[in-house]
């Protein structure tokens, strides 16, 4: 009887036929080829390229650009403009026989006024911005503090030097003692005297102690620089002959003048006494008969080179360091840093382009941290006291190598997303057993009946 029953529930005949509702026919999708991905995945990395390179080069356009407006022309731009008039002044203008300024002459003046009034739209810049934030106290404070950071970083960059300077007058001490054995005794004693004499005038002069005597008298000497800058300027507009100071010179090295003499002729007294001392030492051992002439070469060779160094320091000192620290008094540190805040917005803009968080990552990862790295770095060289143009190279370089740290750390990143799952490492002693499961499914499964 039970084999008289047919089923009228199932369609036999279509059991294993596609799916239909509403005569549409369901099937599983073809899946992507190999190609197909590849394709894909080679157009999703054209496109993120594209924004990338956009992000970097508006980025380091503006970052770049910013900071060197925000800078101001050089200092040795305003020296070879200073020559180049004063080289056509000599040649195109001399003075007529009756004593008269001849109009070419006239007419260079009057080249060389706007000149400099262009190289004083720097410090006029700067004193004008901390003039305009100082009264809000957080931006004050703000500025004050990326202000004491760049001192810190330029002070740190003269005492590197001053203590390269004293490893090679190690070595000239070393070189001194290898040949004492050659020379008379009394004339040992004076050398050795001159030596410990070189030794007592460096580092009373160039250690940490004597460098910091020396800032502080920078920054008495400087303290109300801002104030001065700002009070030439409002003369220009209340006193019709003032506008000469304008033009002619530029305000704040005429105006931190004095504090530069000062501390220069203490520093060149120091370097002279102790180079004054190499060279007697020097002429001592030119006169010793046992010297040879490779040993004598020796000696002169490794004092030419403490002098050398020591005219390095000194100069770092007393002229980059003391711009650098007087442009800071001015107010030119927050702007010197506006570069890097224009371009890290740039860059933040451009992400919020991408399509997803991959593709930001990804971007950001090898177009925008090497873009404004690049900007920060060439910051960085600027206040360490680097010159633009190779502070400028050294920043583009440094982006280029973050930039191909970038792309390894992007591609190791993507491997380890699409990395299957290994189920050799997966720990099977603590996975349910199928009798567990079957178990589990009993227990937990609802009766229809």
């Amino acid at each position: 009887m039970i084999n008289q029953i047919k089923p009228n529930s199932v369609n036999s005949e279509r059991i294993f036929a596609p799916l239909q509702s509403s005569g549409v026919d369901y099937a599983i999708s073809k899946p992507f080829t190999d190609t197909q991905k590849t394709e894909g995945k080679k157009e999703e990395e054209k496109k993120s390229n594209a924004l990338g390179y956009s992000i970097a080069a508006t980025a380091l356009v503006a970052g770049f650009g910013v900071l060197a407006l925000m800078k101001g022309l050089p200092k040795g731009a305003r020296l070879r403009v200073d020559k180049f008039f004063k080289h056509l002044e000599e040649k195109f203008a001399p003075r007529g026989k009756d004593g008269k300024m001849p109009w070419t002459q006239r007419a260079l003046e009057k080249a060389k006024y706007f000149i400099n009034a262009v190289f004083n739209t720097g410090p006029a810049k700067d004193v004008l911005f901390k003039k305009l934030i100082h009264p809000i106290p957080f931006l004050r404070k703000a500025a004050d503090g990326i202000t004491d950071m760049f001192v810190r970083i330029s002070t740190k960059t003269s005492r590197k030097s001053y203590r390269k300077t004293l490893y090679k007058f190690d070595e000239l001490y070393a070189i001194l003692d290898e040949f004492k054995s050659k020379i008379k005794p009394e004339n040992a004693k004076s050398v050795g005297e001159k030596a410990t004499k070189i030794e007592e005038i460096y580092k009373k002069a160039f250690s940490a102690t004597g460098e910091n005597s020396r800032l502080a008298g920078i920054h008495k000497g400087l303290e109300d620089l801002d104030k001065d800058v700002f009070n030439s300027m409002k003369e220009v507009f209340k006193d019709k002959n003032s506008y000469k100071t304008f033009y002619q010179y530029f305000l704040p090295e005429k105006l931190a003048a004095k504090t530069k003499i000062d501390i220069k002729s203490e520093v060149d007294a120091s370097k002279n006494e102790i180079i004054e001392n190499m060279n007697k030492i020097l002429e001592i051992y030119r006169n010793q008969e046992s010297m040879s002439p490779r040993e004598l070469k020796k000696i002169e060779k490794m004092v030419k080179k403490c002098t050398k160094s020591l005219n390095k320091s000194t100069d770092l000192e007393t002229d980059k360091l003391f711009d650098k620290i007087r442009d800071f008094k001015i107010g030119s540190a927050p702007l010197d840093a506006l570069g890097v805040l224009v371009s890290l917005g740039i860059i933040g803009k451009g992400l919020a382009k991408a399509e997803d968080k991959d593709e930001r990552i990804s971007v950001a990862l090898k177009y925008g941290v090497p873009a404004l790295g690049a900007i920060m770095i060439s910051l960085y060289c600027t206040v360490r006291l680097v010159a633009g143009g190779k502070a400028l190279l050294v920043g583009l370089l440094s982006g280029l190598a973050i930039n191909k740290l970038g792309v390894v750390l992007d591609n190791t990143r993507k491997k380890y997303e699409e990395k299957p799952l290994d189920l050799a490492k997966m720990d099977l002693a603590k996975m349910a057993s199928p009798k567990e499961i079957i178990q589990k499914y009993n227990e937990n499964k609802i009766s229809i009946i």
